[in-house]
């Protein structure tokens, strides 16, 4: 890396007063080999500038992923060779991932929040963006047209989530991962697993996450038979309690 892609500021410190004791901050590069980002940034050889890829970032959000029936509006989006991942999933092609959001998870909590913040696009890969989300919301709605209401409260853990883009401005992969399992009510997981462990239930179910996580998971494309299998037993089997608690509950309050 060449040296005008690294701050190379003197290292010092200051001490300040702070509520009548002493804090000492830290100004310089030292040992953080901090990047330059606006320099490289600058420099970027990427068709699609910063500020243009985060707005695209943003529309394509809005527009195709995160939207309602988001199967029927994201396939233009993706490129042909688009892959998925998070936490025990990945990589899922395009193909998997259009089935995926077909089980339109979010339709389940019609007051839902992103809350996206802190976009910015990576100093070291110039087509991809980064930022954070903490998804909230309240089960008022069907789940996987399955699941009756339980009007529990979601809020999942803070995620990093990326979008990486081909220089025809498709996105070529989109990752999100856990940033701090002690946040939130989940337990720690995010997505499915973390919506259903919000409403109560246990996961994973057995054998799934370690069918993910084997050591040739990075060689798969799309969920194995074995794994669809066991995924339609669990979800038969929570949907089945989940509606049963719900039916309970709502005895109890009349």
């Amino acid at each position: 890396m060449s040296e005008n892609m690294t701050r190379t500021t003197t290292t010092t410190t200051e001490t300040q007063p702070h509520n009548g004791g002493r804090i000492t901050y830290f100004h310089g590069q030292g040992s953080l080999d901090e990047l330059d980002e606006e320099t490289l940034l600058k420099q970027s050889p990427f068709p699609i500038k910063p500020d243009d890829l985060i707005a695209l970032t943003k529309r394509v959000l809005n527009d195709n992923l995160l939207c309602p029936e988001a199967h029927l509006k994201c396939g233009p989006a993706l490129s042909e060779d688009f892959q998925y991942w998070s936490f025990a999933v990945g990589p899922i092609n395009k193909k998997s991932f259009i089935e995926y959001l077909k089980m339109n998870l979010t339709d389940a909590f019609p007051d839902r929040k992103m809350n996206t913040f802190g976009y910015r696009v990576d100093p070291m890969e110039f087509n991809r963006v980064w930022f954070n989300a903490r998804w909230q919301g309240t089960h008022t709605g069907m789940l996987m047209n399955k699941i009756k209401p339980t009007y529990k409260q979601l809020d999942l853990p803070p995620q990093i989530v990326s979008l990486t883009f081909t220089e025809e401005g498709k996105v070529s992969k989109y990752t999100q991962f856990v940033a701090d399992r002690s946040c939130g009510n989940t337990h720690g997981y995010s997505g499915v697993m973390g919506i259903f462990r919000a409403l109560g239930e246990n996961v994973p179910f057995p054998g799934v996450v370690e069918n993910y996580l084997r050591k040739d998971s990075h060689r798969r494309s799309e969920p194995g038979v074995y794994f669809k299998l066991r995924a339609w037993f669990w979800q038969r089997k929570v949907t089945r309690r989940t509606n049963r608690r719900s039916e309970k509950d709502t005895r109890n309050e009349r």
